[in-house]
């Protein structure tokens, strides 16, 4: 994934199950943006309650990141680091797109399919994002990190969370992102 239109550039240069090395030209002349990033994640990897590594190459401009696969996915880690880049700039994050998947030639698509259905996703205002970590999602319906992780699995989970939510909306966990995401439910129904 190469995002060159706005923002900070950066490519995944190298990427396994628990290993992502990025280029980041900006890291080898600025190392205020090296230590900022490297706080961003090590604050991200608290938040999660995962174990994650950093160490920059200043002279190479990258960056390589060692994570627990089996706490994090691949697509999560690729997805914060790229809003974690831009943050480490000052720049907002939501304004630049999230790259092609490094795995694929197709962008992310808005849908997501569990336990045999498939879920469009809600987008709401422009305030509500799209997609929340686990302790997002728990400080937004007021529950503990530990409960939320018990109902994720459970097949009611859309109509669950969509009692506990301040606004009423209704999420679904993606266990390969490692997302939750906001969800259209057409009368308690998801919507196929």
């Amino acid at each position: 994934m190469n995002d060159q239109s706005h923002g900070i550039a950066y490519e995944v240069a190298h990427a396994i199950k628990g290993r992502i090395r990025l280029r980041i030209p900006e890291l080898k002349t600025n190392s205020v943006y090296a230590s900022q990033l490297q706080q961003l994640i090590a604050i991200y990897a608290g938040k999660i309650d995962c174990q994650i590594h950093t160490r920059i190459n200043a002279a190479a401009n990258s960056i390589i990141i060692t994570y627990e696969p089996k706490v994090l996915s691949e697509e999560a880690i690729e997805r914060y680091l790229h809003e974690a880049i831009q943050q480490a700039k000052g720049i907002d994050p939501t304004t630049i797109p999230f790259p092609v998947s490094s795995q694929s030639s197709t962008p992310i698509t808005p849908a997501l399919k569990s336990q045999d259905k498939t879920y469009n996703l809600g987008r709401g205002t422009q305030d509500i994002n799209p997609y929340l970590t686990q302790r997002a999602l728990a400080k937004r319906l007021q529950i503990s990190v530990t409960i939320l992780r018990q109902q994720r699995s459970q097949p009611d989970f859309p109509a669950w969370s969509h009692s506990q939510d301040p606004e009423g909306k209704a999420w679904i966990y993606e266990s390969k992102s490692g997302y939750f995401y906001a969800i259209v439910l057409d009368e308690g129904v998801p919507v196929e």
